[in-house]
């Protein structure tokens, strides 16, 4: 590496030929008016009502299963 000031224009430095480029990127957003908060609180209220309904399900199987067995 030679510097500005002592460059000759005659006799140039050698440069290396081989060019080697790279790029990363990242993004992360850091507010975004509470979206992703309700999208979280939307997604459990959805499991609760999964939840409520197995059990409500699970409760008639075992109402039916009596009355059944009552009836016999």
């Amino acid at each position: 590496v030679a510097p500005l000031h002592g460059f000759d224009l005659q006799s140039p430095p050698e440069f290396d030929e081989t060019l080697y480029q790279g790029h990363a990127a990242a993004e992360y957003t850091l507010f975004d008016g509470g979206a992703r908060a309700a999208r979280i609180r939307g997604s459990e209220a959805l499991a609760d009502a999964a939840s409520s309904g197995l059990a409500l399900a699970r409760d008639a199987v075992i109402a039916d299963a009596t009355s059944a067995y009552m009836a016999a």
